[in-house]
């Protein structure tokens, strides 16, 4: 059988009110040759109904169900399950254009590259604001040493989730995710850097495919106690 062309990882973790929308998103892509593997960190409200209710519904999802270890646990056991070409990390209260497969693969391909990065929207549920940064249009036919720069000056984020990775990237040089008490208030930077650096290219889809919800509730937006010791930490 053929392997996936890409493997969504979902950490879901009491998403309930979001995750209908953001596995829809999912499984409507029209890029079909997809599987999408779905870890609940733990979930102590409806989340993991709503993911059998899928599951059900579609086959190319898999789930994994374990006790709560956080964000970085969650995505290196669904780098472990992967069997795509490529992977991309989804956040469950978040959700993706229909072409977000297809978009970044194509990308992919056509420059080979080991690692992609699209443009996102970030939908603020408070407001209805709706904010779209320009990010690609500023790096593209630049050298990834480029948006390595900005990265760490701090003018572009280091999001895991806009980004689709060479899953062969990934194992040949080891990448994981801090876990807890190992960076985890910067985990996304943490693996951004390193892919950005062992990547032969970076490339870039200048559409906002990924959608970004912010909401009260969200974990950024609150207190992270040990945030600016991480950093500190990371940069050195």
């Amino acid at each position: 059988m053929e392997n996936p062309a890409v493997s969504l990882l979902v950490a879901v973790y009491n998403t309930e009110a979001f995750l209908p929308n953001c596995l829809q998103s999912l499984i409507s892509q029209t890029l079909k040759n997809i599987e999408i593997i779905i870890v609940n960190d733990g979930s102590t409200d409806g989340s993991q109904k709503i993911i059998d209710h899928y599951a059900r519904k579609d086959g190319r999802i898999k789930t994994i169900r374990q006790e709560n270890q956080g964000l970085g646990a969650v995505r290196n056991k669904g780098i472990e399950a992967a069997s795509g070409e490529f992977l991309a990390f989804i956040d469950s209260d978040d959700w993706i254009e229909p072409d977000y497969c297809q978009s970044m693969y194509e990308k992919a391909k056509d420059e080979d590259a080991d690692l992609v990065i699209c443009d996102y929207a970030v939908e603020i549920q408070d407001t209805g604001k709706t904010v779209c940064p320009d990010i690609g249009k500023n790096y593209v036919g630049k050298p990834k040493e480029a948006f390595i720069k900005a990265l760490l000056k701090g003018q572009v984020s280091g999001f895991s989730w806009n980004k689709l990775y060479r899953r062969s990237l990934i194992e040949q040089h080891k990448l994981v995710f801090p876990l807890r008490d190992e960076l985890e208030n910067i985990e996304d930077q943490y693996f951004s850097f390193r892919c950005l650096l062992y990547a032969n290219t970076a490339a870039f889809v200048t559409k906002p495919l990924y959608h970004y919800r912010v909401h009260l509730s969200s974990i950024v937006q609150k207190y992270q106690a040990g945030l600016f010791e991480d950093g500190l930490a990371l940069y050195e």
